[in-house]
């Protein structure tokens, strides 16, 4: 009985620290018959929460700990409870490599006793419209073990056969908004055992269940994952000065809310999701947070009290042992666990009024960059998608098959350091203290606790708060280059803490959280919206936008920074293309010599990053500069200055859009200077400073976290130059098919038109300088000569036909030839041109054609046919709405191209098909390149 005396013993501290902070369970009272009992005979299992707290699991009893078969947890209901209504919360936690915890649908419920069973039924009022015909919506079925004494002993377990996997929050501008039938989702429970009960008052009952669930697959073996349930039950006592806030859309602010309800006589009303603040709103830190980080988790909460302009929210420490989920505390919950994805809230409601009745927050220590080798991990992980180097968090089994309950936010660590290596590496240089980097992962902690709590108060994410910042893009690095000295800047980044901010950005704005007087003039205006029913002007209200805009606007967008998405980007470029070599290095001292824990270090010769990777990083933000060319570019920050949207004010809106697109293009240079591809020598200046870095022991020496050395020796920093001169030698091809993609619209998958402007046309001249470099470079000494002799070269003679230089070949059309396609050109020698006016390119008839050359020098293009042939269709028709666009430019694209190529054929150019016979297979191959190129150019 040891651990169920510790069981008891940590109820009793919650209870305890209940009372302190001024909360105790509705209609708790001593010396009264309550609603539920419970008795134990063996010890419970312990959570699966308790292993991932570090130090403190011994609080929570012996892992190793078996339970005697006549283990048995009684639950019984009094008959006095039959027919009053309760409220059902649920929340799971899922075995994984950091056990996470997820809030349930709460429903309202009775019981019914009907024929020696139990049944838990969920009440009739908001899901139905009519009371006319009666309605009976059966959750459970429990067998009930024995009856006496007003007491009614059930079968939890048995009843309990299915768990309901609705998510508890509702986002009526991405889900249904519409009111109707409850939602069921179950998954079947293959076996479980109910492990422990508490009856905390005589009204509330927490109940623990252990289960493994049975997870349909389809044709695949079914998955089993198994976990944790809690269940709480407490008679239903709607809070009588709680005042409800319906929902009032997404347009100028926006709030989490419950399911929707339906009304009597028609309709249906959503409330939004909020706390009752009559009473203090108390946070709890969890009892394994380090002492370094616990004022900096603090300061993150009570942001929010200068938010209301009061003292709504108070912070205490958790007892140790007391863990989330808890169904009467609000618990940051710390994660000792560096590689976890992300952090995340999550909060239960009243389901028929929106009260925020108890939240909790994850969050991991992979946040707490408390010295430079953390990071350089931290680095690692955001050069995920730019070499390769590190996976993303696995995705829990229920949310692989789609079972699993959503957050209110997943705040991903991997998207924050990819979105800011700037920021990360700043903190590598060798000038800057471990102090300072542990300063910066405080603010850090700061900003993303309060993002948290946010959400915990019914925030929705706003990722227009970057529109209103006050720090220019060009101005960042001398900022945090400054605070990173031990200065602040009074400066915000954004209007709202609700925003995704880059590394560099949250730090600055946790600094200001750390002086105590900050309040964002967007949380303000919302929360005041929400807690005290205080509207604001729509065109007082800073911007907004959430996830169900993302992707709609350009400017609604998660890590953004400044007031101009062009510029931003813009100067993205320049600055990732400053970071490359950093980057690289950092992410391969992280592998080489500084793992994370538990893996080992991967030798310099068996590294491997990806090249296109690297490109993407570098260039990757100028996907969304092309994409503003196009007729896909919709900007929030022009179309919330409309008075409304419509078909009737369309023409208006796009031209206000294009007018604002335009401006901030020339601001930031016109179409040339942003889309100027980077220097020829590029790569070689970053081989440069690559080699500039390894050759610096500040670089390449440190200390890993445990406090041991490390270093590169001698031999290794040659096979680092080595391994160098080998990946920018690919980045620099790659870089080149990067651009092109971009320039093709690869990110908008062909669907999004270039807009009929100066823009587009400014746009034409440089694709056509990009088409001419491309399809005319060639290897330097990589010619190949071929042979033309007896038959090949009689037939190069009767077949191709001669072309002057300054000429163009007519295009016919196209025929087929071996899958590939082939274009007939300039007729054959001898045949007159049509009656009329001449046809473009149709030279002079050459009656006697000359002799054949001997040999064939077929130069070696640099690029391979896939990337010539997207260079050469960069300006192929219909890439633009005017029909004109690009026709001049293809034109001497296709000039250039002819003139190597008659350059290589003898001044000849093939005159119809080709026999595949009749040539030497180089020549063959070479040829319908040459044709497949000249098709992709177009008329």
């Amino acid at each position: 009985m040891r651990y169920f005396t510790r069981l008891r013993h940590n109820a009793a501290l919650a209870l305890g620290l209940m009372a302190a902070i001024g909360f105790m369970p509705a209609g708790q009272a001593q010396g009264k018959k309550g609603l539920f009992s419970a008795s134990h005979s063996g010890p419970p299992t312990p959570s699966f929460v308790s292993g991932a707290l570090g130090g403190h699991a011994d609080s929570l009893g012996a892992l190793g700990e078996s339970k005697p078969e006549a283990d048995k947890v009684a639950i019984r209901l009094s008959t006095e409870a039959l027919d009053k209504e309760f409220m059902l919360q649920a929340a799971f936690t899922e075995f994984e490599e950091t056990p996470k915890f997820h809030g349930l649908k709460s429903r309202i419920v009775t019981f019914k006793k009907h024929r020696g069973k139990l049944y838990m039924i969920e009440a009739a009022a908001g899901n139905t419209g009519s009371t006319d015909l009666p309605t009976t919506l059966l959750l459970a079925e429990f067998p009930i073990v024995t009856e006496a004494d007003g007491w009614l002993e059930i079968d939890w377990g048995a009843g309990m056969k299915n768990v309901f996997f609705a998510g508890e929050m509702h986002a009526s501008d991405v889900m249904a908004p519409e009111a109707g039938a409850p939602e069921l989702k179950a998954l079947n429970v293959r076996f479980a055992f109910v492990d422990s009960a508490v009856v905390t008052s005589e009204s509330q009952i927490i109940i623990r269940q252990i289960a493994q669930l049975d997870l349909p697959t389809g044709k695949q073996a079914s998955s089993a994952p198994t976990v944790e349930i809690k269940y709480y039950l407490t008679l239903y006592q709607p809070n009588p000065s709680f005042k409800p806030s319906i929902s009032k859309g997404f347009q100028t602010m926006g709030f989490f809310e419950v399911a929707p309800q339906m009304l009597k006589d028609g309709g249906h009303v959503t409330y939004a999701a909020k706390f009752n603040v009559s009473k203090p709103i108390t946070f709890a830190i969890s009892a394994n947070t380090p002492a370094e980080y616990k004022t900096a988790i603090r300061d993150g909460v009570l942001y929010w009290n200068k938010v209301f302009g009061e003292d709504k929210l108070k912070v205490v420490d958790a007892p140790a042992g007391i863990v989330p989920p808890d169904f009467n505390l609000n618990i940051i919950q710390w994660i000792n666990y560096e590689t976890a994805g992300s952090a995340y809230a999550d909060a239960q409601m009243d389901p028929r009024t929106g009260e925020i009745q108890h939240a909790q927050i994850y969050l991991p220590s992979s946040f707490a960059i408390g010295g430079k080798e953390l990071a350089r991990q931290a680095v690692l992980r955001g050069q995920a998608a730019a070499v390769g180097a590190a996976p993303r968090a696995r995705p829990s089994s229920l949310q692989v098959h789609g079972h699993g309950a959503g957050n209110l936010c997943n705040f991903e660590i991997a998207d924050l350091a990819h979105h800011s290596l700037a920021g990360l590496e700043a903190m590598l240089l060798p000038d800057v203290p471990d102090s300072q980097v542990l300063k910066a992962s405080q603010d850090m902690i700061r900003a993303v606790v309060a993002h948290e709590v946010g959400h915990t108060l019914g925030m929705r994410h706003n990722f227009a708060g970057s529109l209103a910042s006050g720090i220019a893009r060009e101005n960042i690095d001398g900022i945090f280059a400054s605070y990173l000295k031990g200065n602040s800047t009074k400066l915000l980044p954004s209007s709202s803490v609700m925003d995704y901010l880059e590394t560099r950005e949250s730090i600055l704005l946790g600094d200001l959280m750390s002086k105590g007087a900050l309040a964002l003039d967007y949380d303000k205006k919302a929360i005041a919206a929400l807690y005290r029913g205080k509207e604001t002007p729509a065109d007082e209200m800073p911007p907004f936008c959430t996830d169900s805009s993302l992707g709609k606007y350009l400017d609604c967008l998660p890590f953004d920074s400044g007031r101009s998405v062009i510029a931003a980007r813009a100067i993205n470029v320049g600055l990732k293309s400053e970071q490359v070599a950093q980057a690289v290095l950092e992410a391969t001292i992280a592998l080489s010599k500084t793992p994370p824990r538990g893996t080992q270090p991967v030798a310099i010769e068996r590294l491997s990053f990806n090249p296109q990777g690297i490109a993407r990083f570098v260039l990757g933000d100028r996907h969304l500069l092309f994409a503003a060319l196009t007729d896909k570019a919709a900007l929030l920050s022009v179309r919330r200055n409309l008075q409304f949207e419509g078909p009737m004010t369309e023409d208006d809106t796009e031209r206000a859009e294009l007018a604002w697109i335009e401006k901030e293009f020339a601001a930031a240079g016109g179409v040339a200077k942003v889309f100027a591809p980077l220097p020829t020598d590029y790569a070689d200046k970053v081989l440069a400073h690559w080699n500039a870095l390894v050759g610096d022991k500040r670089f390449t020496s440190g200390k890993r976290k445990d406090g041991s050395a490390w270093a590169y020796s001698d031999g290794e920093v040659a096979q680092l130059r080595k391994f160098g001169a080998i990946l920018f030698g690919k980045v620099k091809k790659s870089l080149v098919i990067e651009d092109i993609l971009i320039l093709a619209g690869a990110a908008l998958g062909g669907k999004g038109r270039l807009v009929d402007s100066d823009l587009s046309r400014d746009l034409a001249v440089e694709l056509e300088k990009r088409a001419i470099a491309i399809l005319t470079a060639t290897v330097a000494g990589a010619d190949e000569t071929v042979p033309l002799e007896g038959p090949a070269a009689k037939f190069f003679a009767d077949s191709f036909a001669e072309v002057a230089v300054e000429e163009l070949p007519r295009i016919a059309g196209i025929s087929g030839f071996g899958g590939f396609p082939t274009i007939p050109m300039t007729p054959k020698p001898g045949t007159p041109p049509a009656v009329g006016k001449p046809a473009v390119g149709s030279g002079p008839v050459v009656a006697t054609p000359p002799a054949a050359p001997k040999v064939i020098v077929l130069p070696k293009f640099m690029y391979s046919l896939d990337i010539r042939r997207a260079a050469a269709g960069l300006l192929a028709g219909g890439r633009c709405e005017a029909p004109e666009w690009g026709l001049g430019e293809r034109i001497r694209v296709r000039a250039a191209f002819l003139k190597l190529v008659q350059g290589v054929l003898q001044g000849k150019l093939p005159a119809g098909d080709v026999k595949p016979d009749q040539l030497p297979r180089q020549l063959i191959r070479w040829i319908i390149e040459f044709k497949a190129v000249d098709a992709a150019i177009g008329a």
